[in-house]
């Protein structure tokens, strides 16, 4: 793990509910694609481990946003994507 200091699992998770009230509002494909990033982050978090139906529904949610932001998964990603699930 990096020397950063991780930002509490719940200010990830206020700025997810932000970025999702946001989207409802005005649905566009770049707060979409922030939604994606935040999922991502959260699932990044040292201790999403903990709560592993919090980790499930997040990786779930992560490929819905992406498709909404209109993102398109190289091999890469998929490769990537697997360390995540």
């Amino acid at each position: 793990m990096n020397n950063r200091k991780s930002p509490q699992l719940e200010d990830l998770h206020v700025e997810l509910l932000y970025l999702v009230t946001r989207y409802s509002c005005a649905p566009q494909s770049a707060v979409a694609d922030a939604v994606a990033h935040q999922l991502e982050r959260i699932l990044r978090h040292p201790l999403i481990d903990v709560f592993p139906r919090l980790r499930q529904q997040c990786a779930v949610s992560l490929s819905i946003w992406r498709q909404r932001a209109g993102f398109r998964p190289t091999v890469e990603d998929n490769a990537q994507g697997a360390l995540l699930h």
